[in-house]
């Protein structure tokens, strides 16, 4: 397959150098081809695609659209159009070509793997695209657009709301286009290379009347054009008069196991702070996939799945200071807060290793608690304005226990005269040796005063 691949890749280039040759022996067929796509479409019954409308999803390698693929003339050795076959194929060739793709809709989103994405047509070589609208997201290589990825054909009074993931030639309305007229577009861009632009990456022929909502991509290749590829604002956008309705709204549909739970409206650059809930099955949780919630620019569908909840949740250290056993959920999190207060707890004399304030965030009103601690001591919580023993398992370097969910704690570490550092203890004996010394010196002295006194 690689191979075949490179054998495409170094024909494809030889088509190139065969493209840009000044010699006079080779024409392209467009010399010769008459288009009659702009023509009265009800004369002719093929060639026409009129009033279809897509909402699934679709993805494939190279020339992807929401409702037609590739408008060309295919090759069978070439369905992708690798080679660019035909325009050696036809020419000098006299031929006519009809192609109208009219009034379709598309909600999808698009991914190509490669080159040539385009919300209603992927790749179009000519024809037209006139009246269509598309929303969702557009992904791909070069040639991303929001109604077509490369279209050398004629794209009129189309709208495109859409989110465009791509390399090059990523436009709003084409990502490479030829003549562009009366299109509307407040589609975003996603990409950080060359050629991209609200109304088009690049455009080849003649753009009028295109309008786009203002952001930080200009019209055409990042330049915008009064009265060619004009930015207006979104309130402007949504005043025009040939505007349709669903463009002037934004709806978030949330779909659980097929069915449709809730529509959010928003508005243009809004944000959804609540997301609708949905009952957990026994301990499976419902979560919804992720999506920008705080910035919302387009329609769209969001979809989730059950999922099992966490057995464990921890600090954040390498090796956690604490961890807590259970059932948790998404969202959920072990905050833990180390205490600095003087305390003093009754009959204890050990030395305060830790006081910690625990809780999880909807959580039960009991944890069961690992700490991580080598030492031995004496674990209190601090319940009803006062500090009371709490018994504890030692499980290897941590110890478990049962306390309030957003109780406090502390550790005190038993006294143990291994603890005593090694001058301290030196230094005692010197002074026991001391007082030793001088007590039986003081004796002795004592005793000779004695015997002194009976000989006297």
């Amino acid at each position: 397959k690689k191979d075949a691949e490179r054998v495409i890749d170094s024909c494809s280039s030889l088509t190139d150098i065969f493209i840009s040759s000044d010699s006079d022996d080779i024409q392209l067929q467009t010399e010769y081809q008459t288009d009659l796509s702009s023509l009265d479409k009800e004369k002719y019954s093929s060639g026409v695609i009129i009033s279809c409308i897509n909402h699934g999803d679709i993805s494939a390698e190279t020339n992807v659209g929401g409702i037609a693929g590739n408008i060309a003339c295919e090759v069978d050795i070439d369905v992708e159009d690798k080679l660019k076959l035909p325009a050696y194929m036809l020419q000098k060739a006299r031929y006519v070509v009809f192609s109208v793709v009219s009034e379709c809709t598309s909600t999808s989103d698009i991914h190509a793997k490669k080159d040539c994405a385009g919300g209603v047509i992927g790749n179009s070589d000519f024809g037209i695209v006139a009246n269509c609208e598309s929303s969702g997201s557009v992904y791909g290589g070069d040639h991303c657009g929001g109604v077509s990825g490369n279209s050398l054909g004629i794209i009129s009074d189309s709208y495109s709301r859409c989110l465009l993931y791509g390399d090059k030639y990523v436009g709003g309305i084409a990502g490479e286009g030829g003549d562009i007229t009366g299109c509307r577009s407040y589609s975003y861009v996603k990409s950080e290379k060359e050629y991209c632009g609200s109304i088009a990456g690049k455009a080849n022929g003649n753009v009028k009347d295109c309008v786009f909502v203002e952001n930080d991509v200009g019209g055409i290749d990042g330049i915008s054009y009064a009265g060619s590829a004009e930015p207006i604002s979104y309130n402007e956008m949504i005043q025009l008069s040939d505007v349709p309705e669903w463009f002037k709204k934004i709806t978030v549909t949330f779909v659980a196991e097929g069915k449709t739970v809730a529509v959010k409206d928003v508005e243009f650059g809004g944000s959804i702070e609540e997301l609708p809930k949905i009952e957990r099955k026994g301990t499976l949780y419902w979560k919804w996939n992720d999506f920008d919630n705080s910035h919302i620019y387009y329609s769209q569908t969001v979809e989730g799945e059950y999922k099992e909840p966490k057995t464990t949740i921890s600090t954040n250290e390498e090796i956690p200071l604490f961890l807590a056993e259970g059932n948790f959920y998404d969202g959920q999190e072990l905050k833990v807060v180390s205490e600095t207060e003087d305390i003093s707890v009754e009959g204890e004399k050990g030395t305060l290793v830790g006081m910690y304030t625990l809780r999880i965030n909807d959580a039960d009103s009991i944890l069961k608690i690992r700490m991580k601690m080598a030492e031995k001591g004496n674990l209190y919580m601090y319940s009803n304005g006062k500090w009371s023993g709490l018994d504890y398992k030692k499980d290897g370097s941590y110890i478990v226990f049962d306390m309030e969910n957003g109780g406090k704690i502390a550790f005190f570490k038993k006294y143990n005269a291994a603890d005593i550092p090694i001058w301290a203890m030196i230094t005692g004996a010197i002074s026991v040796a001391a007082i030793c010394t001088a007590v039986i010196i003081m004796k002795k002295h004592g005793k000779k005063k004695r015997i002194a006194s009976t000989k006297g």
